[in-house]
């Protein structure tokens, strides 16, 4: 699977993404989504940088938030990081 296909799904899904709705649309297992974006060290520009062709930079607002909500059954104990 190529980062390219990763990004165009990020950008045609408005909320609730992850690796495995990724895998979902794409077609592919949720643990190829989770290999393709740990083995490399993606940062929000080389997501810019690849979707900046396609946007329109005039006018309007795009918010993004790069964030993870706990989950209430979590145990942040056990987190390894």
């Amino acid at each position: 699977m190529e980062i390219e296909l990763y990004i165009a799904q990020l950008l045609s899904t408005p909320s609730g993404n992850s690796c495995v709705r990724a895998g979902e649309v794409l077609k592919v297992s949720h643990d190829k989504v989770n290999r393709l974006l740990n083995e490399g060290a993606y940062t929000g520009k080389d997501l810019f940088d690849k979707a900046a062709p396609n946007l329109v930079l005039e006018g309007g607002q795009l918010s993004l938030v790069d964030s993870v909500a706990d989950k209430l059954y979590s145990d942040p104990e056990s987190n390894p990081w």
